[in-house]
């Protein structure tokens, strides 16, 4: 016997009467019904989008026949062979974790298909066959091959309903910065794309990869700010701060993506009466091939072209004679020196500055 499914946080239901939805969604021409009342259930395949608490806001992806490659590198993020990816907010991960959740199971045939992504719906009271636990959530979502990723917001995923990738969102209403359903007023983060990098916000998610390539004192040791030993707290703190900076137009950090792993990060920050610092990291692995140039030459368009800044500055440590080079390839010219607290050295130590001016043609 086919079944259908319903995810409730209360167990106790004996009969699902019909209802009309809480929210009213803007519905096709002549299915302005799916508003009315109706008891609604999943099919199994698509049940994962249910394990969540209720008012959860969450986006989940999938791959279709049409997806492209290039889609999957801009917004495929972690394990390939997973079925489906689930986005949450890290805001609402401790509820994921200790939420109570319930799967009622009916009979298919007491429902009618919408042949949409599994929906199914019941015009008439209907009585379930059986209730169960899901158990803890996480764990649920990964025994179906499905990645739960979590991000300090999700708009970073805006643009992903205009891809090859299937996108369901859930409660998007309840989602930090999100807006109204039109969305004329949240503008995502920006994902760039260059011939070998994609160049994304960063995630909370990403904590481990940071730490361990700051592990390296070689790269630590040429960074001003970074901490020394880098740990996963004091990287998460610095990874939660970059959604309030996007908000606020002080600073954009983007992690450098190559052939689908994390290699660096590439920013502007500073910003202010249109000026802003440009500076990048890359673990040593990924040294000597171009990529800092190719990332920093995305980041330069950026900030004279969207954010409007006129003017970006730029240094490196006297003994990194390697990083001046880029500069300088980028066309950055040479503006003096000066001493600045290297935090990871814990000492002062000579900067050589540079400076960009926005190209008189833009």
């Amino acid at each position: 016997m086919a079944e259908v499914f319903h995810f409730s946080e209360d167990p106790t239901i004996a009969v699902f009467e019909p209802r009309p939805v809480r929210v009213p969604a803007q519905r096709p021409p002549g299915q302005d019904w799916l508003n009315g009342p109706l008891v609604w259930a999943i099919d199994a395949w698509h049940a994962p989008m249910y394990y969540f608490p209720r008012d959860c806001p969450r986006i989940l992806l999938w791959k279709t026949a049409r997806t492209t490659p290039d889609d999957l590198d801009r917004w495929w993020r972690g394990d390939r062979g997973r079925r489906m990816q689930a986005h949450v907010e890290a805001a609402w991960l401790e509820r994921l974790k200790t939420t109570a959740i319930y799967r009622y199971v009916f009979a298919a045939d007491a429902f009618e298909p919408l042949q949409d992504v599994g929906m199914w719906v019941a015009r008439r009271a209907v009585r379930p066959l059986a209730v169960e636990p899901v158990g803890d959530l996480p764990a649920a979502l990964a025994r179906v091959y499905v990645e739960l990723h979590v991000l300090a917001d999700l708009l970073p995923l805006k643009g992903v309903w205009e891809s090859t990738l299937h996108a369901s969102g859930v409660r998007l209403r309840n989602a930090a910065g999100w807006g109204e359903p039109g969305w004329p007023h949240s503008r995502p983060r920006t994902v760039l794309r260059t011939p070998r990098l994609t160049l994304r916000p960063f995630e909370l998610a990403d904590a481990a990869r940071v730490v361990a390539i700051q592990s390296n004192w070689n790269v630590t040791r040429m960074l001003r700010m970074a901490p020394w030993p880098p740990t996963l707290e004091l990287t998460g703190d610095w990874l939660a701060t970059h959604i309030d900076e996007w908000r606020a137009g002080t600073a954009h950090r983007f992690a450098i993506v190559h052939q689908g792993a994390l290699v660096g990060c590439v920013d502007v920050d500073e910003i202010e009466a249109g000026e802003g610092s440009l500076g990048y990291w890359l673990g040593e692995a990924a040294w000597g091939r171009g990529l800092a140039s190719e990332a920093a030459r995305a980041v330069i368009d950026f900030a004279f072209g969207p954010l409007g800044l006129l003017r970006l500055t730029s240094g490196h440590a006297a003994d990194n004679p390697a990083s001046g080079r880029v500069l300088e390839k980028l066309g950055f010219r040479p503006a003096g020196e000066t001493e600045v607290w290297s935090r990871p050295r814990q000492t002062l130590i000579r900067q050589v500055r540079y400076a960009l001016g926005r190209p008189a043609a833009a």
